[in-house]
């Protein structure tokens, strides 16, 4: 399985990139996202909303793309749970694929997802998880922190092991590249 830190590298697509076959199109001057499928006879178009996971400390990489068909305003939204890391459909707790109340659509859509578009959705979910985890209050955090390794041992806990979509910082010399991840970024004190 992909980390998801990798798959971030990977989705910072080119200016080049973004001339390739998609069926996602980001409206970046109005944050809009829409989802074009080929028919037999012609195309459909949707309008898209992304949902991912509410809690900042869940390492899944699932999105939910709800689908509204732009011919048809007011029809109901088709869900379609998607694994933007493994480029599939998302997998129930017992190991099925979720296909959500639309099957054929379901298929339809991961079929139809290029490179590029996979990569957009790696970036808009990596993007929403960021802010959602950067403003989440800590003091409603759930989680096991290792206080006897930490102060016995002296170990210790990388902030993104708590935090998998915290902040990170990235920066290159002329024939290297890092990425830092920190408790300190945006202004943070210790």
């Amino acid at each position: 399985m992909k980390r998801w830190q990798d798959v971030w590298a990977a989705a910072r697509p080119s200016e080049d990139d973004l001339s390739g076959p998609h069926a996602l199109q980001l409206d970046r001057a109005t944050g809009r996202l829409s989802l074009t499928l080929a028919g037999d006879v012609e195309a459909c178009e949707y309008g898209v909303v992304l949902e991912t996971c509410a809690d900042p400390l869940c390492t899944c990489t699932d999105v939910v793309l709800s689908l509204s068909p732009v011919a048809a305003p007011g029809t109901e939204a088709q869900r379609v749970f998607v694994d933007f890391a493994l480029r599939q459909l998302s997998k129930e707790k017992d190991g099925a694929l979720e296909l959500g109340a639309d099957p054929v659509l379901s298929v339809r859509v991961v079929e139809t997802l290029s490179e590029l578009d996979w990569n957009l959705l790696a970036q808009l979910f990596l993007v929403s998880r960021q802010e959602m985890t950067e403003s989440a209050d800590p003091e409603d955090f759930d989680t096991d922190f290792p206080v006897d390794a930490i102060e016995y041992e002296s170990s210790m806990v990388g902030y993104t092991d708590i935090l998998p979509f915290g902040a990170r910082l990235d920066f290159a010399m002329p024939d290297r590249s890092f990425v830092v991840f920190d408790a300190l970024l945006r202004g943070q004190k210790m």
